[in-house]
């Protein structure tokens, strides 16, 4: 029972013995265990003490582990997390302050954008132009269609080309002579201030109502348009399209008469075309491109206008369609020595 007290009942005991000097027994008893007591504290402290350092080694590692292994994941997740957003976004760019051009990435960039300038510059301007040919193609498709309604009402005859020189004749499909003239709707003209009143005496007029129709957007710009023919400008102002003088045979015998639509040896045929403004040189149509309301289908009376490009021009056809013909074409076409779509005259066996 005093071992299993401690070390106070042994001290206890001792001073018990002390006390208690007659009775040697109860002494000696009480030194052995002190001495026992002794022994077995010396015994037992080194390993209490070997268990407490241990304790304490076991448990500063097992922290420092922790702590080792807690930064380790985080470090993991932080890995993952950027591996994750690359995956999503991409790779990161750089950041704003420190992205730049050098140079020569400039130089590539200047050259670039003036490349893409040559290449879109004529585009636009062609798209500008554009919208002018359309509205010239759609003058030729209504002046085509007031030339069927006007042989629907006349036998599928056509209207006489204002041929100047046919004796007896003086109105046809654009103007009637007043007194020996041709009226002049023109800038600083006759008619300047009333234009609808020259285009009236033509046969076409009650059919289209708009003089508008008659003159290309582009070819009003000309020089020759814009001033009257005492200024050295055209004598005829009335339309930027002519009539091929087949309709009449050019003026020679019958000459009074015209063809009908079905008399062409084909629907294919030019009949109405714009002339070259700059047949004759720089801003000189020629002196036979615009003296009346017909022409003979060549070049030396104005051939086939480049207003819209230089590849070519629309042209009406009899059969009333409106056909894109080359230079080439065109000339080729005039200068036949037989039939063909620009010479087509029924009234001769060579169209001429």
């Amino acid at each position: 029972m005093l071992l299993a007290a401690g070390p106070a009942p042994y001290g206890l005991a001792v001073a018990c013995a002390i006390r208690l000097r007659g009775h040697l027994t109860l002494a000696w008893i009480s030194v052995v265990l002190f001495a026992n007591w002794i022994r077995n504290y010396r015994e037992c402290t080194p390993g209490i003490l070997r268990q407490s350092i241990c304790r304490v080694n076991c448990r500063t590692p097992s922290r420092r582990k922790m702590v080792q292994l807690r930064q380790h994941h985080r470090n993991v997740n932080v890995r993952m997390q950027h591996k994750l957003q690359v995956l999503r976004l991409g790779p990161e760019k750089p950041s704003p302050q420190i992205a730049g051009f050098t140079l020569i990435e400039l130089a590539v960039v200047i050259l670039t954008c003036a490349l893409l300038g040559c290449l879109v510059a004529p585009a636009l301007a062609r798209s500008g132009d554009g919208g002018k040919r359309a509205v010239c193609f759609n003058n030729l498709r209504q002046l085509g269609m007031s030339m069927v309604m006007y042989g629907n009402d006349n036998q599928d005859y056509l209207a006489q080309p204002n041929w100047n020189g046919v004796p007896g004749i003086t109105q046809g499909w654009l103007y009637n002579l007043t007194n020996g003239v041709v009226p002049d709707p023109g800038p600083g003209g006759t008619y300047g201030s009333n234009p609808s009143a020259a285009y009236a005496t033509g046969l076409w007029f009650p059919y289209t109502r708009d003089p508008r129709l008659y003159l290309c957007p582009v070819d009003i710009e000309s020089r020759t348009y814009k001033v009257p023919s005492s200024q050295g400008g055209r004598a005829e102002r009335l339309s930027s399209y002519v009539m091929n003088g087949a309709v009449n045979g050019f003026g020679g015998p019958p000459g009074t008469r015209t063809c009908k639509v079905t008399e062409a040896w084909s629907p294919d045929c030019y009949i109405l075309w714009v002339p070259d403004e700059n047949a004759s040189g720089p801003g000189n149509p020629g002196a036979f491109a615009f003296n009346d309301g017909a022409n003979y289908p060549t070049t030396s009376e104005g051939g086939l206008e480049q207003l819209h490009t230089l590849a070519g021009g629309d042209v009406l056809t009899v059969g009333g369609a409106v056909r894109f013909v080359s230079v080439q074409k065109f000339k080729q076409e005039s200068t036949s020595s037989v039939k063909s779509l620009a010479w087509w005259s029924p009234f001769s066996g060579t169209g001429h």
